[in-house]
């Protein structure tokens, strides 16, 4: 047999003069160096999440109501946002004056405008607090949410009296990483530590 087709047939069978030919590895890769592919993340659970986004729900209405003084104007509302997270809306009066009657209709005075304006951003304060501590406390409620995941609640305010001169915010935005509920909940932070994280913006 000549050396050309002894040289054919030794390829064609997968060997070389040395031993086996080494088998194909994925593209790229060097064999016996490939790496597992990491286990994929559980899918949230619509079902379970729904009951979750309800009881979170009444965790901020509580918070609303902590000051006898503010009023709820809608029930707060949670809708899950894929890739983004948990996000709930509602809105507030924290705003007091007397009401213009027929029995009581002398205009304000800038006394009256002043303390329930100063009384409203004071409000406005607590609410902040309330909101912050209510989200650090019960956010682990919402355990379908991911690491990556965001929880965020918007508080609508009532200006009872528009005025220029007494600016006062429309919004309150209250945001936390789920990622930091997740570690306090694993014992990974204290409470102090997740309050801190608690986010808040306004206008």
């Amino acid at each position: 047999m000549s050396k050309t087709l002894l040289s054919i047939l030794v390829l064609a069978a997968g060997w070389t003069i040395a031993g086996p030919a080494a088998p194909a590895g994925p593209a790229g890769t060097t064999p016996g160096t490939e790496t597992a592919a990491p286990p994929a993340a559980a899918p949230v659970d619509r079902v379970q999440l729904r009951g979750q986004i309800e009881q979170f729900q009444a965790v901020i209405e509580n918070a609303l109501r902590r000051d006898v003084r503010s009023t709820v104007l809608s029930a707060p509302r949670g809708a899950y946002l894929e890739d983004y997270g948990a996000v709930f809306s509602t809105e507030a009066s924290l705003y007091r004056i007397r009401p213009l009657t027929p029995f009581s209709s002398s205009p304000y005075s800038p006394q009256e405008l002043d303390q329930a304006y100063q009384a409203a951003l004071d409000r406005v304060e607590r609410l902040k607090q309330d909101l912050r501590q209510a989200v650090a406390e019960h956010g682990s409620l919402l355990g379908q949410l991911k690491p990556s995941h965001t929880l965020a609640v918007i508080v609508h305010l009532y200006n009872g009296v528009a005025d220029p001169g007494r600016p006062y915010p429309s919004q309150l935005i209250v945001k936390a990483g789920a990622g930091s509920v997740i570690d306090y909940r694993d014992g990974k932070i204290t409470m102090e530590e997740l309050v801190d994280r608690v986010r808040i913006s306004q206008f």
